[in-house]
């Protein structure tokens, strides 16, 4: 017997159009954004044309755009992550499961030999 293999499950769902609900929203939001800067440098036409043209270029690029055949908006996800999340891996001897030790609060541990106190530091 033969059954149908389900194609393209990772791809999103399109809502409206060529656009999948996510891309729908940050479109409306970076665009809504962009209106507001325009109505609130309306006093300088030049100021407003300026700021209100490049957010909506960025957010039209963000949401349109694609990189090594991911989405933009997806692949500055990723680059938040790699910037904030600690990167400092720390290899035990003994093996077996061990937690990453953040950089941030290294642990103290230290060893009592013969009336001695000893530290990994």
């Amino acid at each position: 017997m033969q059954f149908k293999v389900p194609q393209n499950i990772t791809m999103e769902d399109k809502v409206l159009g060529p656009l999948s609900m996510l891309q729908f929203l940050l479109l409306a939001g970076g665009l809504g954004i962009s209106f507001a800067f325009y109505r609130i440098f309306s006093f300088s036409e030049f100021l407003a044309n300026i700021i209100g043209g490049l957010l909506a270029g960025l957010t039209v690029i963000i949401v349109l755009g694609k990189f090594n055949d991911q989405p933009m908006y997806r692949f500055f996800r990723h680059i938040a992550y790699f910037i904030a999340r600690p990167r400092a891996r720390i290899w035990h001897k003994g093996g077996g499961e061990v937690p990453l030790i953040s950089a941030m609060q290294p642990k103290q541990v230290s060893q009592k030999v013969a009336g001695k106190s000893v530290s990994k530091d």
